[in-house]
This record gives structure tokens, C-alpha cells and sequence, in this order.
């Protein structure tokens, strides 16, 4: 590792990694404790007469399962209008366990960075944010091709590798809660997360060939 940090190229690609994944990390974090696309969405998904609720009361259960991933909340899960089941209370608690993660990782990584970055600075050198640039291109194409041609396959792929158990299958006769999360609400979110990595993207890359060129 000493070694692969003190050549310069290693250093960029390090460095780009730390980067990728924390603007890919924080998109995720940001869609998800943000429900912006729920908000704005839920009148296109038609919803009141599937579930008996209103957009109102359905933004608001939202919003109570938002908080309950964050990462300091420790109170058990009770959803305004719903009375879930074992299982999906269980598995509500995996998916807090996974944001858990995601949200230490996040600090851990962007903490890191930080060092990485002021280290890169110092030496004049900027090109981790081409090589973020082309990391993330990879990624967003990667996911982007998923989203547009096999996104049913994906998200069912994606469920058996995070969870061990088959909760994550809810029945909406006995949990109706799942009923206010239409497939096309997690399509979405993926394109905001997509979205949220390239405009970052953008920027940095504006940054890189205004900065390259001056220093």
C-alpha cells in the first residue's frame, strides 16, 4: 500500500477511487433521506386508490422510514398508518443495518479523502479528479444500461446478494406498506442517483481542465 501511494499514478487512482465512491455513496444518501422524487412523482404514480391514502399521509410514512434509516435514529420503526408484520419490520432492519454502513463508510471515506486531497494539492497535481471522472463514467453506463434494459432483473439480483433472508418479498395483502413504493419509485431514484453523478462529474471535470491549466 506504502508503495502503491507514494507512486504518483497509484496515488491518482487511490485517490480517484476514495472519490468515485464517495459521490456515488452521497448520491445514494441524498436521494434516499431527500425524498424529493417521491414528493414530486407521487401524483404520476396513482397511488391514493391503490392504497387508501392520500399523498399526503403516504409522503409522511415516507418520511418516517427516511429518518429510521438515519444513521442515530434508535427508536423501533412504527409507520404512520401501517402495522407491519415480523418479517418486514426484519427486514426494515437489514436495510437500516446496510444505510448504517453506507453512512460510517461515507464519513470514513470523505475524512480520507480530505487528507488525499490536500496531499495532491501540495504536489501541484490534480489528476484525480480525470481519473474520478473516468471511474464514475464507467459506473453510471454500467448502471445506466441496467436501468434501461434490465432493471426488473437487476433489482431482484440486488435483493439476493444484500439480504439472507427472503423477507424482502412483502406481501401486500398482509403488508400493505409496500403497496406505497411502486417499482417505477426505485427506477427513479436510480436515475436521480445517475443524475446527482454526472452533474458532479461535470463539475469536477470543469474543475480539472481549469485548474490543469493554471497550475
Amino acid at each position: 500500500m506504502r508503495y502503491f501511494l507514494n507512486n504518483t499514478r497509484g496515488k491518482d487512482i487511490f485517490t480517484g477511487l476514495l472519490f468515485s465512491l464517495a459521490i456515488i455513496i452521497g448520491a445514494v444518501l441524498l436521494v434516499t433521506f431527500c425524498p424529493i422524487i417521491y414528493q414530486v412523482g407521487i401524483s404520476s404514480y396513482d397511488l391514493e386508490g391503490y392504497t387508501g391514502l392520500s399523498n399526503a399521509q403516504m409522503v409522511k410514512s415516507l418520511t418516517t422510514i427516511c429518518h429510521y434509516l438515519t444513521l442515530f435514529a434508535k427508536e423501533p420503526l412504527q409507520v404512520p398508518y401501517f402495522t407491519l408484520t415480523k418479517e418486514t419490520l426484519i427486514h426494515f432492519k437489514d436495510v437500516k443495518a446496510i444505510y448504517a454502513f453506507l453512512q460510517v463508510f461515507f464519513i470514513i471515506d470523505v475524512v480520507i479523502l480530505s487528507f488525499m486531497i490536500r496531499s495532491h494539492l501540495k504536489e501541484s497535481n490534480v489528476e484525480f479528479l480525470n481519473v474520478t471522472g473516468k471511474i464514475s463514467v464507467v459506473i453510471v453506463a454500467f448502471f445506466g444500461f441496467l436501468s434501461l434494459t434490465s432493471f426488473d432483473e437487476a433489482f431482484i439480483l440486488m435483493h439476493q446478494m444484500l439480504f439472507r433472508n427472503n423477507y424482502w418479498l412483502i406481501d401486500p395483502v398482509k403488508d400493505p406498506i409496500i403497496r406505497i413504493f411502486p417499482e417505477i419509485f426505485f427506477n427513479h431514484c436510480l436515475i436521480g442517483i445517475l443524475f446527482l453523478i454526472v452533474v458532479v462529474n461535470i463539475v469536477l471535470q470543469f474543475l480539472y481542465r481549469k485548474v490543469r491549466h493554471s497550475l
